[in-house]
């Protein structure tokens, strides 16, 4: 599963360190619950019909 949001330059550093700890932050959260989390927190629509298999 992937998703894909674009990073203003500025924010590329914080990218980086987020992308280096995922196996450890989702021990934490699983993926669908981190991805729901982004998708609301940008305010986008999605219906969960068709986000995951």
């Amino acid at each position: 599963m992937y998703g894909v949001f674009s990073v203003s330059p500025s924010h590329v550093d914080d990218v980086k360190k987020y992308i280096a700890r995922q196996a450890e932050h989702h021990r934490a959260a699983s993926f669908q619950a981190e991805f729901r989390r982004i998708l609301k927190k940008y305010g986008v629509d999605y219906d969960e019909r068709y986000v995951w298999d």
